[in-house]
């Protein structure tokens, strides 16, 4: 059983990348990328693989790999967020 395993869905757009929401492809889009990020234990490294589902068919792939250049993909933040930090219970010993 893996400690987390799912996917996200990226899009680059032509004015920087987005996070898509299920059925939410936003105005002037470029490419859309599957981020499929997958930890087999909680002690291990997380494997994180880019798959590029789609490519807007007005767009040449030098013209996207240029805009790519210029707006590089997103890292995962390993920061946890402050509704996340409100849900965990941190005991001293």
């Amino acid at each position: 059983m893996s400690a987390d395993k799912f996917s996200q869905f990226y899009c680059l757009t032509e004015t920087g990348w987005a996070l898509i929401e299920e059925g939410n492809t936003p105005d002037g889009w470029v490419r859309i990328y599957e981020l499929k990020i997958y930890q087999g234990s909680p002690f291990g490294r997380e494997s994180r693989t880019w798959q590029q589902p789609r490519m807007h068919p007005d767009w040449t792939e030098a013209a996207a790999d240029e805009l790519e250049k210029k707006f590089p993909r997103p890292e995962r933040s390993f920061e946890l967020s402050a509704e996340t930090m409100k849900t965990l219970r941190i005991t001293s010993h």
